[in-house]
């Protein structure tokens, strides 16, 4: 009986796993090309660190982030495509503020994230299919159920793209 049991549990573990590896080929066939351009980032709006030292480093660090989520965002478009993103001004969540002789980013629902951007999408042959200049903000960002964990640094900054990017490209 329990032979029996595991030669099914086997068969279900292959059929998973085989109805798996085409998913992950259409998965596959969405990937649009993503350029993206960071103007003048040491005049964004707020892209301090916490503790004030090496403000060049994390500035770099929050655009190779916040950028890999808009291509992994842009992933999701077909593959012939291309989007343009032109980030003009950036305002993280929270604010950083001196609290006993440290630097920490303090989170209040006053401090919303803001990203100015423009884009423009593009299909195979080059042609504009759509663009946009958008200041995306999300006055909500502490309030109701974020899909990022506590622990992603960037999480509201990730849900506000989200938001952003599926209202302005729905998926078929």
């Amino acid at each position: 009986m329990i032979k029996a049991g595991l030669k099914i549990l086997g068969l279900v573990f292959t059929l998973a796993f085989i109805t798996a590896i085409p998913l992950a080929l259409v998965s596959n066939a969405h990937a649009a090309t993503v350029e993206m351009d960071w103007q003048n980032p040491e005049d964004y709006t707020d892209i301090k660190p916490n503790n004030m030292v090496g403000k060049v480093k994390y500035r770099e660090h929050v655009i190779e982030k916040l950028q890999k989520h808009i291509e992994k965002l842009a992933s999701q478009l077909p593959e012939q495509q291309k989007l343009v993103v032109t980030v003009t001004d950036l305002d993280l969540a929270g604010d950083v503020r001196p609290v006993g002789g440290d630097w920490i980013r303090v989170i209040r629902s006053i401090y919303i994230p803001r990203i100015n951007l423009d884009y423009q999408l593009y299909d195979a042959e080059h042609q504009l299919i759509k663009e946009g200049t958008d200041k995306v903000k999300d006055m909500g960002f502490d309030s109701g159920i974020n899909r990022y964990r506590d622990s992603e640094t960037f999480k509201y900054e990730y849900a506000m793209l989200d938001d952003w990017f599926f209202k302005t490209f729905p998926q078929d």
